[in-house]
């Protein structure tokens, strides 16, 4: 193999691995998110702060009327006077299925992980093969 194309080859590699890193690493700067309890979730629904929310099982996220927020709250499963409430007060509500395994989350955190180690199973061996190359020559590149 050409050592041009293996200098290109091993910058795209490691090209890739920056933008993993960057994008497993990168955070949402635009959106803040607020953590609240229970109690203080049902206060703002009454005070009717908050515009819509979305619940996964025990999550519930959402976005609040007079701000760029999201709110995020762990809450009872299946606890029936919440939604009451939330519909009492003109809350949009939708549901998510939960999701236990979500197979692109798992690629893509595991992307970084498995190209470095596949980097560093390749390099070594490609890089010993080369060194055995030049070293001890096969009889057919005499030729």
């Amino acid at each position: 193999m050409n050592s041009d194309l293996k200098t290109k080859a091993a910058w795209v590699v490691i090209l890739l691995l920056v933008v993993m890193e960057w994008l497993l690493v990168r955070t949402d700067r635009d959106r803040h998110t607020v953590d609240l309890s229970f109690s203080e979730l049902m206060t703002q629904i009454d005070h009717g702060k908050i515009k819509s929310v979305t619940i996964f099982g025990n999550d519930l996220k959402g976005n609040y009327k007079d701000t760029s927020e999201e709110l995020h709250a762990v809450i009872p499963t299946n606890f029936r006077p919440l939604v009451d409430k939330l519909v009492a007060n003109k809350v949009s509500v939708t549901y998510q299925k939960e999701s236990n395994w979500n197979r692109v989350s798992v690629l893509i955190n595991a992307a970084p992980f498995l190209l470095l180690v596949g980097f560093c199973i390749l390099v070594p061996l490609l890089g010993f093969r080369m060194f055995l190359k030049h070293r001890f020559p096969t009889p057919s590149a005499h030729m």
